[in-house]
């Protein structure tokens, strides 16, 4: 004895698909959109995590970058020592620049914050206060290291002048 086609099976005409087969194919997408977000979601968060890394541990700045250097480009024993001299002198200007901005810019969010409390009541305030602190920790993650990392052992002889 053979049961009757289930009535969400059979299309309506030969050109149109199922509701089951529809809400199949949803699912399917569905679960290929979720994987995607929860990839960047979560490859967003680890390189935030090696940032923070990175921006805490100067030190490892170097080693890290010239590895990699080596690695990718082949570079022969002869080539390292001015690879990493070269290496070296750019990273401590980025650094400072680095450091210098996030002084900056954290100087600005705080000079913004006190212009903008005087005016509000104590609810506004309240509410101001949780909201910037939010906002301000999402632009600006990181806080400003005291002093650019310069160890004195890799510290450039002549650093370069900009003009």
């Amino acid at each position: 004895m053979t049961t009757p086609p289930d009535p969400l099976d059979t299309p309506a005409s030969r050109w149109r698909p199922t509701r089951r087969g529809v809400a199949r194919l949803a699912g399917y997408l569905s679960l290929l959109v979720a994987g995607i977000v929860i990839g960047a979601a979560g490859h967003a968060l680890f390189l935030r995590a090696q940032l923070r890394t990175l921006l805490e541990q100067p030190d490892q700045i170097v080693p890290l970058l010239m590895a990699k250097l080596r690695w990718d480009l082949s570079l022969r024993d002869d080539q390292l020592p001015r690879v990493e001299t070269c290496v070296l002198r750019h990273q401590h200007a980025m650094s400072a620049l680095h450091s210098e901005f996030l002084t900056r810019l954290h100087a600005e969010f705080d000079q913004f914050a006190l212009e903008m409390e005087p005016p509000l009541d104590d609810t506004q305030r309240k509410l101001f206060r949780a909201r910037f602190s939010a906002f301000r920790s999402t632009i600006v993650p990181f806080q400003a290291p005291a002093k650019p990392h310069h160890p004195p052992e890799t510290q450039p002889t002549h650093p370069t002048k900009t003009p």
